[in-house]
């Protein structure tokens, strides 16, 4: 079929579409942040980038050539950069108007707990699946993040990231669940190898996807809030 080239562009479309036209509406005014947001993505976008050109090559994961323009960047698909680019936006923009307009509570034990049982879980992640690169990588990654931002004492951002992670998670596995599960289509987008990846699947998406995205969230939040206090 003519169209499926256009799908993973596609996707990354209706990934944006929203937040991109609600930055304009006058309660959110998410334009005034775009310098902002645009000098940490092309930080945090330049390390996955370069992450995923590795990957590439080393036969990690590759792309189907069926749902894609064709038009590559080294060995990526225009629409997997385009990618680091939408994703991010969209995040950043929920987390943006979560802090802004949602009142969060300002107790953390219960967040404390979750992130300490989650830290665990990763180390021992660590422990059991050393050679599988992406598990490893991947998990070791988030593990130093969170590990930062506990001994820095932020137990209220990571409050309101987790609201922002929990908010977008849904529309996450409905775009990732197509990328990389098929869930809309005959075939992923985006192929694993086996050798790199525990096996586990959640409505087709990779488990390690799902902290893959945390940490790709994570950072553009963390750069957009520190972007904000260094340029006025």
């Amino acid at each position: 079929m003519a169209y499926q080239h256009f799908i993973y562009i596609i996707i990354d479309g209706l990934v944006i579409f929203f937040p991109f036209i609600f930055s304009f509406h006058k309660k959110f005014r998410f334009i005034k942040e775009w310098k902002h947001f645009l000098v940490s993505n092309s930080l945090v976008t330049l390390v996955f980038i370069i992450w995923d050109i590795v990957f590439t090559d080393k036969g990690i994961w590759w792309f189907n050539e069926k749902y894609t323009l064709g038009i590559k960047i080294y060995n990526l698909p225009l629409e997997e950069v385009l990618f680091f680019i939408c994703i991010p936006y969209s995040c950043v923009f929920s987390y943006y108007v979560i802090e802004k307009y949602i009142k969060i509570s300002k107790s953390i034990s219960t967040i404390k707990a979750f992130y300490m049982l989650l830290m665990i879980g990763l180390i021992l992640g660590l422990f059991i699946f050393p050679f599988r690169q992406y598990t490893y990588i991947t998990f070791f990654l988030i593990l130093f993040t969170l590990m930062a931002i506990v001994l820095s004492g932020y137990w209220l951002f990571l409050k309101k990231f987790l609201v922002t992670y929990f908010f977008i998670i849904l529309f996450f596995i409905l775009s990732n669940g197509t990328l990389t599960g098929g869930l809309f289509l005959e075939e992923p987008v985006v192929f694993y190898n086996p050798n790199h990846i525990i096996g586990w699947r959640v409505a087709g998406i990779p488990f390690e996807d799902f902290f893959y995205g945390m940490l790709l969230i994570l950072w553009n939040i963390l750069g957009f809030k520190l972007t904000k206090k260094l340029i006025s």
